[in-house]
């Protein structure tokens, strides 16, 4: 690599699959130049974030991992959105993944930029075993209050399904009237 220009190196690098990057990263920092092990740092502080990434996801999947062990087969994750705001609809989706689904960058929607909501939103439906809307509005919310209207969406959810999951894990909540299994989790939007 010494002989190469730190524009090569670069342009090398970003061809590289991420399985070649600790070789790479070894041979970049014993390179006398500053700005080709400065690229090496910034190889090493990528790993890192797809490590973390990974562990992430892995921690996403304990509570589903458990339905499965506790023999449950088809499991949804339902959640809300548009309970905090003052006016317009409440929204519920229910998803079914197969086990073991990993989806890189999902969480809270809250912590997602639109752009990125919009992407995970089709790479969601593309991954997605069987995944079902409900949306209830501003109308019903004030007949019913916020928290049933909440409970309605999500039962108009999970009837858009094609089979209905015989475990739920649920955003900080427990739907009422409904024969599912169900595990409220605390932060379960996250």
């Amino acid at each position: 690599m010494k002989n190469k220009s730190v524009k090569e190196i670069k342009e090398i690098v970003d061809s590289l699959s991420i399985d070649k990057y600790l070789e790479y990263m070894d041979i970049l920092k014993c390179d006398e130049r500053k700005s080709v092990q400065n690229i090496a740092i910034k190889m090493g502080k990528k790993l890192d974030n797809i490590r973390k990434e990974e562990e992430r996801l892995e921690l996403i999947n304990t509570y589903e991992n458990e339905g499965y062990t506790k023999g449950y087969l088809y499991i949804g994750g339902i959640d809300e959105a548009g309970r905090g705001p003052l006016a317009g609809p409440v929204v519920a989706s229910v998803v079914v993944f197969k086990p073991n689904t990993k989806i890189e960058g999902i969480n809270d929607s809250k912590k997602l930029s639109e752009a990125k909501r919009e992407e995970l939103f089709d790479r969601i439906k593309e991954e997605a075993l069987d995944y079902g809307i409900g949306i209830v509005n501003n109308e019903d919310i004030d007949k019913y209050n916020i928290l049933n209207a909440t409970y309605m969406a999500m039962k108009k959810a999970l009837n858009c399904l094609k089979n209905t999951p015989d475990y739920l894990l649920i955003d900080a909540a427990t739907i009422p009237g409904i024969d599912i299994h169900q595990k409220p989790i605390i932060k379960g939007d996250s």
